[in-house]
């Protein structure tokens, strides 16, 4: 994946560093146009948005699992108490 498709927004509203890459990128010797930075900032934030979903999915399967163990240590001290 090249720099321009993982921009956040800042650097695509050229507050970022990547705004000279931006407009001084080509395509064939021409400028890139306004619609396909668009298209390759959706991209990247695409991209990103399924990586969230992911890191997502897996931080809530550890916190199912955290659950678990304390249940079952709660369930191990009372029967100790006893």
């Amino acid at each position: 994946m090249t720099s321009p498709e993982l921009m956040d927004t800042t650097c695509a509203e050229g507050a970022g560093p990547f705004q000279d890459h931006l407009m001084k990128a080509t395509n064939g010797g021409n400028q890139i146009s306004a619609e396909e930075q668009a298209r390759i900032n959706c991209g990247g934030l695409r991209h990103l948005t399924e990586q969230l979903e992911k890191h997502k999915k897996i931080f809530l399967q550890v916190k199912e699992t955290c659950q678990a163990i304390v249940k079952t240590l709660q369930k191990d001290q009372e029967c100790n108490a006893m």
